[in-house]
């Protein structure tokens, strides 16, 4: 080999070493230091990882802590210029920095260690709280219930002023259908309410069950209610606030609770938004809140729940999206509760999931509204409420129904008004079929606490009002004489008068009950008969619902000179001698008018009403006999200080006292008294020379078993 060859050769081979030199310095010379993730639980293991670094070289490595102590430590860069090194923390929350050199090359990282943090839900068919996904075999949820959250935070890392800031977020649509759509307590809106066990035994290692019990059963200035702030976010389906109203109208105000190991002085939701626009939740999108309190405590505690969306018509079901659009109508994969960062410092991976394909859309309800009028009649009731505006009626043509069924009706609070038309009375609002017995009726409304599954039907009974009209009839016909009347019932007084030739009056409709009806009878005028068109006394006129009762009172014009007398012939049921309110007349007594010699003069019968009259008399003196009715016995004579309204007769004759008549006197006084034997006997004399004096009157009722006489004196009244 010549010296020229030899000598190219060993430059070519200098030269290719050093290029390979040069190629090995480039390949490692941009060092780079990272870790398996970027967000670490106290007391776990962080694995560093480096590369770029000189080979088979020593690197030191220097960790800052947040409480700004440097951990040191060292290790060997392998063949390529990489290497592995472990770190365990030491439970010591925030920012640490990672240096390492290999004393030419060096390069920096960052990593954080959370709070400790247990952030679980609640699976209510395993009863667990479990940081897993919700699915079918763990938990059954209906659209419009509510899931419980729980986080418990431990060693919570002081801040300036003790002010805290929680970030998290829920799922609050998912391919532009409605997930979670706002928060709410624990168990709000549950029925039944879920039971379980607040703390359970699946608790992290550092929080404790005994840390949760503990924080669970903490009161007074240890606990706190924070209340969910209103949410002015327009969805492509509606207004979300309109929802919310709708909710809290039936479930009441939306609160979380914050429990600490030291006083909480303070805290609310300081913001709330969404990550989309209005309008803009046609795909996945998320509600995003800040919460924030003021406390010492290294140990919180919060409960709180997702509300899961609701589908079904708005119209119908005010917290509803929209038919197809609730979270039981979400396919694919799960969506989330989130946790976010505590003091700006990541929690790590906290996220609680639940599977929209097994949350279950309610069994729809049904709602039936029943009108029942009495008597059944045609007129027309008029509704309104969440139902929309309908009509009802209870007769039998088919104009109207007297039933409205709304079928597939979600769960929720409804109401329905009727507007009670003139003439009725709105007598109740019934529910059958409301398990929970939460509905109820306040004026003409009936408010509906509809179910899960629940069928209600929803009675309103109308009683249609009664009338009494008045007719004045006059012997001779077609008098111009006005005649003064009075009626009376429940908390009715209406006083008129009328001609033979006015109209009758009108009460128009007025309540049922008992009503009595007079007249002032007028010097020269005699009232020969007051009858009521169904049959009822003047005095004791019972008003059915729906009855019209036409009242006539007949008055005779006296002739000149001539006198009459008479009146009324009652049944004494309180054996009192005394007419007592609505105590009625008796029907066909015969009564019978003597002159005082006992020239028999005539007899007549007392009408429907137990009024008699005897009219055309000559001036005179005249005497009165009646007749007893089978089964009765006359009452007590003269009873009270009143003379107008007690019985005027002998008990042992029937006789009255002799009577004068003046010319043109009508005498309107002469009443009777009668006592009917109890159902099941009879009335019978006993021998009248048995009784002493002071006696005056005697009967005796028998019965199968037992013999009862009555004695009466002016001084014992009676005796039994």
């Amino acid at each position: 080999m010549n010296k020229h060859r030899l000598h190219l050769i060993v430059f070519l081979f200098l030269t290719g070493f050093v290029s390979l030199a040069l190629m090995s310095r480039d390949v490692y010379a941009t060092a780079v230091v990272w870790t398996d993730k970027a967000d670490y639980q106290p007391w776990e293991t962080v694995t560093i990882y480096g590369s770029g670094f000189n080979p088979n070289t020593n690197i030191d490595i220097a960790i800052t802590r947040p409480d700004s102590v440097v951990d040191t430590g060292s290790t060997m860069s392998d063949t390529f210029g990489g290497f592995t090194y472990y770190y365990v923390l030491n439970g010591i929350v925030g920012t640490y920095t990672v240096t390492a050199t290999d004393g030419v090359n060096s390069a920096i990282t960052t990593f954080t260690e959370a709070v400790h943090v247990d952030f679980k839900q609640y699976a209510n068919v395993w009863d667990l709280w479990i940081g897993s996904i919700l699915q079918g075999a763990k938990s059954t949820y209906f659209e419009g219930m509510s899931v419980p959250q729980r986080v418990i935070l431990v060693d919570i890392a002081s801040t300036a002023g003790n002010v805290h800031n929680l970030n998290l977020s829920h799922q609050a649509t998912k391919g532009g259908i409605h997930a979670y759509d706002w928060l709410t307590a624990w168990n709000q809106g549950n029925v039944p309410p879920l039971t379980y066990t607040p703390c359970g035994d699946n608790i992290g290692p550092h929080a404790t069950t005994a840390i949760c019990q503990a924080l669970h059963l903490k009161t007074g200035s240890y606990e706190i209610f924070v209340d969910v702030p209103d949410d002015s976010f327009i969805s492509k389906d509606g207004s979300t606030q309109a929802r919310i109203k709708a909710y809290e109208a039936t479930w009441g105000n939306r609160q979380i609770r914050i429990c600490g190991n030291q006083p909480i002085t303070s805290a609310s939701f300081s913001a709330i938004s969404h990550d989309v626009a209005s309008g803009g939740d046609t795909g996945d999108s998320y509600i995003l809140y800040t919460l924030t309190w003021t406390s010492a405590s290294d140990q919180i505690l919060i409960e709180m729940a997702g509300h899961l969306a609701v589908s079904g018509d708005p119209a119908v079901n005010l917290v509803a999206w929209g038919v197809g659009l609730g979270s039981s109508q979400i396919g694919g994969g799960p969506y989330h509760f989130k946790l976010g960062t505590l003091d700006g410092h990541s929690l790590g991976s906290q996220d609680n999931q639940i599977m929209g394909a097994d949350v279950i859309l309610p069994a729809l309800a049904k709602v039936t509204i029943v009108k029942d009028a009495v008597p059944n009649d045609p007129e027309d009731f008029s509704y309104t409420g969440g139902f929309g505006s309908f009509i009802l009626d209870d007769d039998a043509d088919a104009t109207y129904s007297n039933t409205k069924v709304f079928s597939n009706v979600d769960a929720g609070s409804y109401y329905v008004t009727e507007t009670v038309p003139l003439g009725w009375t709105l007598t109740s609002i019934t529910f059958a079929g409301d398990t929970d017995s939460g509905s109820s009726s306040a004026g003409s409304t009936a408010t509906i606490d509809l179910d899960l599954g629940e069928q209600i039907t929803v009675t309103f009974t109308n009683t249609k009002r009664g009338k009494i009209i008045v007719d004045k009839v006059t012997d001779p016909s077609g008098s111009s004489q006005s005649f003064d009347f009075l009626v009376t019932g429940p908390s009715y007084i209406d006083s008129f008068s009328l001609t033979d030739t006015a109209a009758p009056h009108d009460s128009g409709w007025i309540k049922l009950g008992t009503y009595a009806v007079s007249e002032t009878v007028l010097a020269g005028w005699v009232l020969t008969s007051a009858v009521c068109s169904d049959g009822s006394p003047v005095n004791n006129i019972i008003l059915d619902p729906g009855e019209t009762v036409i009242v006539t009172f007949t008055d005779e014009r006296t002739l000149p000179g001539k006198a009459s007398l008479g009146n009324f012939v009652w049944a004494d049921l309180n054996h009192n001698g005394v007419q007592d309110p609505l105590e009625p007349g008796v029907f066909g007594v015969t009564a019978s008018l003597y002159r005082s010699d006992g020239t028999f003069v005539g007899s007549t019968t007392t009408d429907g009403n137990g009024y008699y009259i005897f009219t055309d008399l000559d001036p005179g003196d005249y005497y009165l006999v009646f007749a007893l009715p089978s089964g009765y016995v006359f009452t007590l004579q003269d009873e009270g200080a009143d003379d107008a309204v007690d019985s005027d007769v002998d008990p042992s004759t029937g006789r009255t006292i002799v009577i004068n008549l003046q010319a043109g006197e009508n005498d309107p006084s002469w009443d009777v008294g009668l006592i009917k034997a109890p159902v099941g006997g009879i009335w019978v004399p006993i021998d009248k020379s048995q009784l002493l004096a002071p006696w005056i009157g005697w009967a005796s009722f028998v019965t199968a078993s037992t013999v009862f006489v009555v004695y009466i004196n002016r001084k014992k009244k009676r005796q039994y």
